[in-house]
């Protein structure tokens, strides 16, 4: 009984510090923003904050982790039904979670990591259906129009977040796919440029 305790009392601390967290990000970029100022919003002491991060920025790297997790577990769940399109599931992820969080985790410094590791865990999956959407592309071929779209929907996210999340998610993500799916019907329908990429 003691256990379950301590790990409710811990997961409510870490939540308290997390949500102080997000609410100073609101109003500070987080090189603004140190542990002292967390303590002060979340109540606690710095021993506290320390027994559970090492430092602010630790503390967003466990939210990026966490958005991480939560992402590739909705790409999966979608996958699992028959969706065959990463982007979505990365919108649902992104619009599920909260805004200070997504801002904290696609920041101007690990961002672009961020979403290439997420593109990067898909690209077996997406690669049969892109191939048979596709039916001229070889493997070398796929790695190249895989970059030139998950670098194009990278780009695209980090501007989204970098100008506040502006328009709302569903219009960001409505224009995207639209550009991609327009892309995909293009490259389809010309079937008879067989040879592809030049070697």
């Amino acid at each position: 009984m003691t256990g379950i305790k301590n790990n409710q009392r811990s997961r409510c601390t870490k939540e308290v510090i997390r949500s102080s967290f997000l609410k100073l990000l609101r109003i500070e970029d987080i090189e603004a923003i140190n542990v002292t100022d967390i303590c002060k919003e979340a109540e606690i002491t710095r021993g506290t904050f320390y027994h559970y991060y090492s430092s602010q920025f630790d503390l967003q790297r466990c939210l990026r982790k966490d958005l991480f997790k939560n992402t590739l577990v909705l790409i999966k769940l979608r996958f699992s039904q028959g969706q065959r399109t990463v982007l979505p599931a990365i919108f649902e992820a992104l619009k599920q979670a909260d805004p200070e969080i997504v801002k904290a985790a696609l920041d101007a410094n690990q961002g672009s990591l961020f979403l290439r590791r997420i593109f990067a865990s898909c690209k077996e999956i997406v690669r049969p259906y892109m191939m048979n959407q596709i039916d001229w592309v070889n493997d070398q071929q796929f790695e190249y129009l895989y970059a030139y779209f998950s670098n194009g929907v990278t780009g695209v996210i980090l501007l989204w977040v970098e100008q506040g999340m502006r328009p709302v998610t569903s219009y960001i993500e409505e224009d995207t796919l639209k550009m991609i799916r327009e892309s995909i019907t293009y490259l389809a329908n010309h079937k008879h440029k067989k040879r592809g990429f030049k070697e």
